[in-house]
């Protein structure tokens, strides 16, 4: 029996996610991307948080909690 391809797909995003990248540093991507100032570097960061997020990272948490939500700062 063939393996579906979407069943390949999802075991390797789920690898990714949950055992990190092979090059490069997500919060560092992340950081230059925003302080881009543009709303494209923000939606970059965005997702390169949320990316690391995912990694249990916990400092992204933070910050993507609080780049998402800036009027429920502490």
């Amino acid at each position: 029996m063939k393996t579906p391809a979407r069943f390949i797909t999802l075991c390797f995003h789920k690898f990714t996610a949950e055992h990190g990248t092979w090059d490069g540093d997500l919060l560092c991507g992340g950081e230059l991307c925003w302080e881009a100032g543009t709303i494209a570097g923000k939606e970059n960061a965005m997702l390169l948080y949320w990316i690391a997020a995912e990694q249990d990272y916990e400092l992204v948490q933070n910050n993507l909690d609080l780049t998402a939500f800036p009027d429920k700062g502490v």
